[in-house]
């Protein structure tokens, strides 16, 4: 009963959208995607940087546990990544490449490669 009278109105009424409400729809839309685009991109590139820090942080931060519960100074970055008590989750894989050096109590660790966001 009520879609028979929706069509109703249609017959009798206006039919539709006339081009120049067209035309405007398009150019909002047009103008909502200038500006939201090239943002999304920037975002994106700059969670990245962030998770780079962070990973280079994580790193510090589980050399320095290491080295406080074994007395020794960890040799790979694969290595302590085995060993899940370092990491609050075990990670799947580092995005940049990772060196240690000196001897205990002064252990470092560098970052060798640098990770792919930061390399573009």
């Amino acid at each position: 009963m009520r879609l028979k009278r929706l069509f109703k109105s249609f017959r009798y009424g206006e039919k539709g959208f006339t081009l120049i409400e067209l035309l405007v729809v398009i150019a909002i839309l047009g103008i909502l995607a200038a500006i939201v685009v090239p943002n999304f991109g920037r975002f994106f590139g700059q969670g990245q940087d962030e998770a780079c820090d962070i990973e280079d942080r994580m790193m510090a931060t589980a050399t320095m546990a290491y080295v406080a519960e074994n007395q020794a100074c960890p040799t790979t970055a694969d290595y302590l990544t085995q060993l899940a008590v370092y990491f609050e989750s075990p990670m799947s894989e580092l995005m940049g490449g990772y060196t240690f050096g000196g001897t205990y109590p002064n252990c470092t660790v560098t970052q060798s490669s640098p990770c792919p966001a930061v390399a573009e």
